[in-house]
């Protein structure tokens, strides 16, 4: 059975993927000892973390001329702005890289579609995050594939 990969639109989501960019700080009231004849004092500060996070997108469909079913249609270099879902303690602090950003899509199609000079996007084409990870878009035009059986 062959698979026809839908069209990418404006709103098509991307498969959530896990990031580990997250730092964040948690108290530790006895990060260290100090010790002396008289006995030990505890002294406190920051200790320095990792955490995950599940980084979602949404594609920003960036041509003008071309439209399914009402949406404009996504193509190679578009947009996908992301936001993220921090995994860390309720304590942490000084939390960073936590706001989401924005991703690419960097990979077309391979039945040569092109939309404004540029290869479409399909579901299925891969996604720079803004951060590590690459993830590829999940949904799509319910009823326009790109290709042929």
């Amino acid at each position: 059975m062959i698979t026809i990969p839908l069209l990418a639109i404006e709103g098509s989501k991307t498969r959530n993927v896990t990031a580990t960019d997250i730092r964040y700080q948690i108290w530790n009231p006895c990060l260290t000892q100090i010790c002396n004849d008289d006995g030990c004092v505890c002294v406190g500060g920051y200790e320095n973390h990792t955490g995950t996070s599940t980084v979602k997108g949404v594609v920003q469909a960036s041509n003008s001329k071309v439209f399914a079913n009402g949406q404009r249609v996504a193509k190679l270099n578009d947009s996908v702005k992301e936001t993220e879902q921090t995994h860390i303690p309720n304590n942490a602090v000084n939390v960073s890289n936590q706001e989401g950003g924005s991703g690419k899509i960097i990979v077309g199609n391979n039945n040569r579609v092109y939309v404004e000079g540029v290869l479409a996007a399909i579901v299925g084409s891969t996604v720079k995050t803004h951060t590590t990870p690459t993830t590829v878009i999940e949904t799509g035009c319910k009823n326009v594939y790109v290709g042929s059986k």
